[in-house]
């Protein structure tokens, strides 16, 4: 999946008690000993941008954990976030410096959804341990409130575009001193083609970040993409980033090449943002998924995945 330009993917770092975050094919995975998740996080307030680590702004934030690892299903995870206030290693408990504290439990379905409101910029610690023969846990520090929005950016490229004009209008005015002035009419073409220009330039910027905006783009799935599986999966559920028209979304599923009858019809719900769809019986294989769906506000976009079912 991809944002274009826009999309934030934070630089690695290395974790702490057997545990660390890294990228791989363009998805974060946080590794808990010998476990891995997939780690995805965005502010839907300020941009549609995915982030991997570092969170770009303060405010209402959701990261969403995905287990790579079926069996972690079977075992219990907790998780907290946390100010870093110096101390070398934290306890996985719930202290004055906690945010945010989830006690160990089971995840059936394989996700974890974290809704948190960071309230000040500043530096932070995320943990998630597995309470399995003893406790494993990864450490990730993150920053919160040091990036940059697409407001912010946009504003910036304004900056820049309306300076160079500034700069070319000045430099042109200095370079004309002394010189016969062309004709009324000259001069007043000159004007007209660099308003054009400046005007044409900023029509650029702002389709572009609207475009990125009004798109609805598939931000995960289960099964995930390049997963293998061996339980039913039921629904098949797709998470998009804009509200979806229901009467406009198609999914089809193919194995080898042939299409794969009596999936459901597709049923909205968080919001219209997310889709789900109720599978046949499936033998093992290799699945593709094909989707389409149209935003609300018109916008049509479509993709495909694939996953591997083998039977138990």
């Amino acid at each position: 999946m991809a944002l274009g330009a826009f999309v934030v993917l934070a630089a690695v770092r290395e974790g702490h008690a057997h545990g660390a975050v890294s990228m791989e094919a363009d998805q974060c995975k946080l590794k808990v000993d010998s476990y891995f998740m997939h780690f995805t996080g965005y502010q839907p307030q300020s941009s549609r941008a995915e982030f991997c680590e570092d969170i770009p702004e303060v405010g209402r934030t959701i990261i969403v954990l995905d287990f790579v690892d079926e069996s972690l299903r079977d075992i219990p995870v907790s998780v907290k976030l946390a100010r870093d206030d110096g101390v070398q290693r934290m306890e996985m408990t719930d202290t004055s410096s906690s945010i945010l504290y989830i006690p160990p439990r089971k995840y059936p379905n394989g996700t974890i959804k974290i809704e948190v409101n960071f309230e000040k910029a500043g530096r932070y610690v995320g943990m998630v341990a597995i309470e399995g023969r003893g406790q494993s846990v990864a450490n990730f520090p993150f920053d919160v409130g040091r990036g940059w929005s697409l407001i912010r950016l946009l504003a910036w490229c304004l900056v820049i575009v309306s300076g160079a004009v500034g700069t070319f209008l000045w430099a042109r005015r200095r370079y004309s001193i002394g010189r016969e002035l062309s004709s009324a009419n000259h001069r007043q073409r000159r004007v007209a083609s660099m308003k054009r220009f400046v005007l044409v330039l900023m029509a650029v910027l702002i389709g572009t970040t609207s475009a990125v905006l009004a798109h609805a783009h598939l931000i995960r799935s289960t099964p995930q993409d390049g997963s293998e599986i061996s339980v039913p999966i039921d629904p098949m559920v797709l998470y998009f980033t804009e509200a979806l028209e229901q009467r406009l979304i198609n999914v089809a599923l193919s194995r080898d090449n042939k299409s794969v009858s009596g999936l459901s019809q597709p049923v909205l719900s968080g919001n219209g943002r997310i889709v789900n769809v109720s599978l046949p019986h499936l033998s093992a294989g290799l699945y593709t998924v094909s989707w389409s769906v149209v935003s609300i506000d018109g916008h049509r976009t479509e993709g495909k995945f694939e996953f591997l079912y083998r039977e138990p």
